[in-house]
């Protein structure tokens, strides 16, 4: 991951099967710097991406492209995916909190982490990592507080 774009192998034989200088769609610029990878409960692959670019994109094996997934804000980087027990796809972004999109619905919303001035969210948390437990609470990892 990270600079240089994306590759993929076959762990059968260890060898590199694709390569992918930049990350993205027709629709959108593309970026070389692959945050986050996560494939879901029903074998979607979702690629997150940072910086020139950065979004988060559903991989298309059959046609080796990306697809932009449009409920998640365009330049909101996608540091970490998740899908939890709901079937909600989460995205942590370096400063808008969390995104959040269901692909069957397509409802889709955001949380915002940081500290508060006057009701207003002031010094912007960035979203790391996140984690459903066993009872079915989200936990955030970021840079400011749980």
């Amino acid at each position: 991951m990270f600079f240089h774009g994306m590759e993929v192998m076959d762990i059968r034989t260890g060898k590199i099967t694709d390569k992918f200088r930049l990350v993205g769609d027709n629709d959108s610029m593309a970026s070389d710097f692959v945050s986050s990878i996560y494939l879901t409960r029903d074998s979607t692959l979702l690629v997150g991406t940072a910086y020139h670019g950065h979004s988060l994109l559903v991989y298309d094996r059959l046609h080796r492209s990306f697809k932009r997934v449009q409920q998640i804000p365009f330049n909101s980087y996608a540091f970490d995916i998740y899908e939890d027990s709901e079937g909600y796809i989460w995205t942590g972004s370096v400063s808008q909190g969390a995104f959040l999109y269901n692909p069957k619905t397509g409802d889709h919303g955001n949380i915002r982490f940081g500290n508060k001035v006057k009701n207003k969210i002031v010094d912007e948390f960035a979203v790391y990592n996140i984690l459903e437990d066993s009872d079915h609470t989200l936990w955030f990892a970021t840079n400011g507080a749980v």
